[in-house]
């Protein structure tokens, strides 16, 4: 989002990287939602979302219960492809999510500079708490972690939307003054 206009980059969209730890369930959940609900909110094309995983093998699909819960709701998740959180990942985003702190933790050991703009979900959404993986919970609990996600999605959604809006601000700002010179 805070790229300079003499690169050619603008400051009307952002990108948001949800990170888990294999990118098959909850980032894979997260990434799907959040293009879901910014899609219905008309901020597809101002907000970019990805997700990757501290220890993810690149390549791998989304697990069986990301499959099921996502499909109930509507979204596909067959095509989608696991990858590894890498410091590019991590330096290209504008701001980082992760379910827990510990992914919070990994990120700032790749990427120090990280610090600011990295948050668990819970945190950013303005809960306590993280988002846990999946363990033992069959679908129903996969069910309960995707409307988790879900809902901090949504209840972080306005602080995310005003700052792509001051962004734009920014944007039109720097055109104006780019124009006068």
């Amino acid at each position: 989002m805070a790229k300079f206009l003499n690169e050619g980059l603008s400051f009307d969209s952002m990108e948001i990287l949800f990170v888990c730890e294999g990118n098959i369930f909850r980032s894979t959940m997260a990434e799907a939602l959040f293009n879901r609900i910014i899609d219905d909110a008309g901020y597809s094309k101002e907000i970019r979302v990805s997700s990757a995983g501290t220890i993810a093998v690149d390549g791998s699909p989304a697990s069986p219960y990301a499959v099921f819960v996502m499909g109930k709701r509507g979204i596909s998740l067959e095509s989608f492809r696991a990858r590894r959180l890498t410091p590019e990942l991590v330096q290209r985003a504008d701001l980082i999510l992760t379910m827990e702190e510990k992914h919070r933790r990994y990120v700032l050991e790749l990427v120090p500079e990280a610090v600011g703009k990295t948050h668990t979900l819970k945190t950013f959404c303005g809960q306590e708490g993280e988002i846990y993986d999946l363990r033992g919970g069959g679908f129903e609990g996969a069910e309960k972690i995707a409307q988790k996600i879900e809902d901090c999605i949504k209840a972080s959604l306005p602080r995310i939307i005003d700052r792509v809006e001051k962004a734009k601000d920014v944007n039109r700002i720097l055109r104006k003054v780019s124009c006068v010179q």
